[in-house]
């Protein structure tokens, strides 16, 4: 006989079965121990897995005319099914593991703080929390009276020098007058006749200097030619008188004396070519001296010109500073300062800029007894409070970064900052184009895992055996 089908005699009688299952009681009873009695041992193989549990439903459910004992059969049968199905569903069904925190909206970039170096008085303020600003867009307004005065003093003395260095140049070419610089305003043109003015008496000093040197020279060589002409008179009244001393008509010491007035005339001629000489060389003395005077002057105002210039520059900077504007694109995150016509004092922070390039991500404080489970690279659901979740669902993201030191919260409680990235371009109010900012704020489920419904419902019990008789 094959092992599948039921012996001559039944293991069990069809009484015995039915006091086994008296608990149950009813018809199901019943049904069980007629199907798998002895009345039944001749019908072939006996039923096993699905087949059985159809067999055992068919019997229960069929219909009975008297229908005594039928309904609470059917609802004993129900109860067993659904807790046979539940505890099968529990067994096989996996649900995730998740670690749950308190999150934050940050920037990946650092705030750009906007500091002013000089300090001053707030004029106006142009921006609030929450605007977006591009480069250049005008965010608080200081006054610019000091600033101005001060561009303003630089700027005429850098005028002023820049002519005076022009009349000098001038002066060194040799010519008797000259134009505005480029970038001097025509509103220096008294300031320009003055010097053209200095310049022709300056250049009339150094004429005059020269014609009274040359006067001089005149003099002089005059007074040379009449020495040269007398030294050629005496050198004749010498030849005579040298051949009527050789005659013995005229005494020796006559040609002693005229060989004397010879020597004087010679000296004479030789003094007055030095002084000749003398006052021509005065005249370039005194031209290389006023040139070298020029040169001189000219080296000084260029130098007080270059710092002057870089003045302007300060100055000028300065005065754009009055007028602070966002050096980056972004979205203001908070102005420092609120009352107009109250101080900023100098290298104070005045506005804070979050960068609109830089990447946003969700900061969450998960606990210290939690940080065991988490790594990078987990999933996170990203729930913002500003957005309702079950309207708009929530973000899926991924951890980033896990810190690697606990830090301390205002109340001096431990806890772990988390970094998850969210999803590329993730707005949760596409329809109405409503950005994310930093400092929202979030809740996260960081999923760590999975576990059995069974095991999470049993995980209590385990629990307390495995703890149960162990203490002292």
């Amino acid at each position: 006989m094959k092992a599948d089908v039921w012996p001559a005699r039944p293991l069990l009688s069809s009484c015995r079965l039915a006091t086994l299952l008296q608990p149950i009681r009813g018809r199901w009873a019943i049904v069980v121990a007629q199907r798998f009695g002895s009345r039944h041992r001749q019908e072939g193989p006996a039923p096993k897995g699905l087949k059985l549990v159809w067999v055992l439903f068919r019997d229960t459910f069929r219909y009975d005319p008297s229908g005594r004992e039928r309904l609470s059969t059917q609802l004993i049968f129900v109860i067993l099914l659904a807790a046979l199905s539940i505890g099968t569903w529990s067994v096989v069904m996996e649900i995730d593991q998740v670690i749950n925190a308190d999150a934050k909206v940050i920037s990946s970039a650092k705030l750009q703080t906007i500091e002013h170096f000089e300090g001053g008085r707030i004029e106006r303020i142009h921006v609030k929390a929450g605007d977006a600003v591009k480069p250049g867009d005008l965010l608080l307004t200081l006054s610019p009276l000091q600033a101005q005065n001060e561009f303003t003093v630089s700027n005429q003395q850098s005028a002023l020098l820049q002519i005076r260095a022009a009349r000098i140049e001038a002066e060194l070419q040799g010519r008797q007058s000259f134009t505005l610089p480029a970038g001097v305003a025509a509103s220096y043109a008294d300031t320009l006749r003055t010097e053209t003015s200095l310049l022709r008496e300056r250049q009339a000093q150094l004429a005059s200097g020269i014609r009274q040197r040359q006067a001089e020279i005149a003099s002089i060589e005059a007074k040379l030619k009449a020495a040269i002409a007398g030294q050629d008179a005496i050198e004749q009244e010498r030849v005579i008188t040298a051949r009527l001393v050789e005659r013995g008509l005229e005494p020796r010491i006559s040609l002693v004396r005229i060989e004397r007035a010879i020597a004087e005339a010679q000296g004479a001629i030789a003094q007055a070519q030095e002084e000749i000489g003398k006052s021509k060389a005065s005249i370039e003395t005194l031209r290389d001296e006023y040139r070298s005077n020029l040169v001189a002057e000219l080296a000084k105002v260029q130098s007080e010109l270059v710092a002057s210039r870089a003045s302007v520059s300060l100055t000028k900077d300065k005065l754009d500073r009055s007028l602070l504007r966002s050096p980056t694109q972004g979205i203001v995150n908070r102005v420092l300062v609120s009352t107009v016509g109250g101080t900023v004092k100098p290298g104070e922070r005045v506005i804070e800029i979050v960068p609109a390039q830089a990447e946003l991500l969700v900061e969450a404080r998960v606990a210290p007894q939690s940080i065991g489970y988490l790594a990078a690279g987990q999933r996170a659901l990203i729930k913002f409070s500003t957005y309702d979740f079950a309207v708009y669902g929530a973000a899926q993201g991924e951890v980033t970064v896990v810190g690697s030191d606990s830090v301390m919260d205002e109340k001096g409680l431990p806890f772990f900052l988390v970094q998850i990235r969210m999803p590329e371009g993730f707005t949760p109010l596409n329809q109405l184009k409503a950005p994310l900012i930093p400092g929202m704020t979030a809740q996260i489920d960081i999923i760590t895992g999975k576990r059995t419904v069974f095991s999470y419902l049993f995980s209590p019990i385990t629990r307390t055996m495995q703890s149960a008789f162990r203490e002292r």
